[in-house]
């Protein structure tokens, strides 16, 4: 796997991570 692909797949983990957070969060 090339670097660039490891580091998007990496933020869309976070910020799906992030999102489930802010919806428990404000729930």
């Amino acid at each position: 796997m090339i670097n660039g692909e490891l580091v998007i797949e990496w933020k869309k983990e976070k910020s799906i991570k992030d999102v489930v957070v802010e919806n428990i969060c404000y729930d």
